[in-house]
């Protein structure tokens, strides 16, 4: 004799817990996230996702650009002695030695209660754009999904500055951090850059400028105009050295490409052209595993709206250009 057949209802719901349970394996949506960096894993062959959560940063795996699924364990958590205020832009690079180094903006509570003195003599910001103490630190871990410890020896950029952003560049095997000196303390938004030592973990030079935002725009533009964000820095197939970066055009939020007319991170750097509009920006450049190069980008920028889109990137002779969607959400 069979057994009772199942009720309707509970089949309904035994298939509902079962497509759940595949979307979970699967995964679903990326996150909402806000300056995204993602790093191909070859090793696992898969993409990661890093998403600066305060007090930690978490990570989200994916094989197709679409389909996303958090990792358990979060890359990083803030230990008491940092006394993390809040941590964003984390951007991940294996380096020769085989660890993997997060490079990523934190603001300390101490620093978030400071208020610390313009640049530009004469000028302050509005009372809504508090000038705050803001740095790029390093955390080293053996494996690209962590744990990552503090590594640096504080911020590598300089204490008293509001600088973030910071991005990994090597050019003739020394290393450098290229940041943004923000507007907040010098009016004029800066692209700085500044050589670390080998071991990563302190400056070890003096910070120089690479450009400003008005050279983008005139001066006289209201005070986002001055704004420098997110800088990557990119190696065209042809030896070109490009930047992307991203600034506020008329209040909306857009990523710039920009090339050194040297070829060389000193530049000088000129052709700044927008080449996204529409809230969009801090872009980062990674190789697909089908070969295509692919910018990552959030937008639009507003807040937990952000959304992770990644787009092919194309490259001509004078400037990046940002094609069609390939991952992401659309």
């Amino acid at each position: 004799m069979g057994g009772r057949a199942k009720p309707a209802a509970a089949m309904v719901a035994a298939a509902a817990l079962a497509l759940v349970a595949a979307r979970t394996a699967q995964g679903g949506p990326p996150p909402r996230v806000g300056d995204p960096f993602i790093l191909r894993d070859d090793a696992q062959g898969r993409y990661l996702l890093y998403k600066g959560q305060t007090p930690r940063v978490s990570v989200w795996a994916s094989t197709n650009l679409v389909d996303w699924a958090r990792l358990e364990n979060p890359a990083f958590v803030s230990p008491a002695s940092l006394d993390c205020a809040a941590i964003w832009a984390p951007e991940v690079r294996r380096f020769r030695d085989g660890k993997y180094y997060m490079f990523a903006t934190v603001l300390t509570h101490q620093q978030d209660a400071d208020c610390i003195e313009s640049m530009e003599p004469g000028w302050t910001p509005d009372a809504a754009h508090r000038r705050r103490r803001l740095g790029t630190w390093v955390f080293r871990a053996n494996a690209p999904e962590g744990p990552f410890e503090v590594w640096s020896e504080g911020p590598v950029t300089p204490k008293d500055w509001a600088a973030l952003d910071g991005t990994a560049f090597s050019e003739g095997g020394r290393p450098y951090m290229v940041f943004c000196h923000e507007w907040t303390q010098v009016r004029d938004g800066r692209m700085d850059a500044v050589e670390m030592s080998k071991d990563l973990k302190r400056a070890a030079g003096e910070p120089f400028v690479l450009f400003r935002a008005s050279e983008l725009y005139p001066p006289g533009g209201s005070w986002r105009d001055y704004c420098t964000d997110g800088p990557w820095m990119h190696r065209a197939k042809d030896g070109s050295l490009f930047m992307l970066w991203s600034t506020y055009d008329g209040g909306s939020y857009c990523i710039v490409s920009a090339k050194s007319a040297s070829g060389k991170l000193a530049g000088p750097w000129s052709g700044h052209k927008i080449v996204r509009r529409g809230q969009s920006g801090h872009a980062m450049v990674f190789r697909t595993f089908d070969g295509r190069t692919a910018v990552a980008f959030h937008s639009p920028n507003n807040g937990e709206e952000r959304r992770l889109r990644i787009h092919e990137l194309l490259e001509t002779p004078d400037s990046l250009e940002i094609g069609e969607w390939i991952g992401g959400e659309k």
